[in-house]
C-alpha cells in the first residue's frame, strides 16, 4: 500500500453528485482545483446539474 490517494470524476459522476446535492437541500456544492478542467467541461456540467 502507498501513501498516494488519487480521484477522478468524470462529467456525468459531477453532474450526478450536484444532483444530489440539491435534491438534498444542500446549499451548494464545491469543485477542488478547477484549473485543470480544460474548456470548463466539468464546470458546466456542474452549473447544468444546479440549475436542472
Amino acid at each position: 500500500l502507498g501513501t498516494t490517494w488519487m480521484n477522478f470524476d468524470e462529467y456525468n459522476t459531477i453532474f450526478t453528485k450536484v444532483a444530489y446535492a440539491k435534491k438534498n437541500g444542500l446549499l451548494g456544492y464545491f469543485a477542488w482545483h478547477v484549473g485543470v478542467d480544460d474548456k470548463w467541461t466539468l464546470s458546466q456540467e456542474a452549473s447544468q446539474a444546479w440549475e436542472a
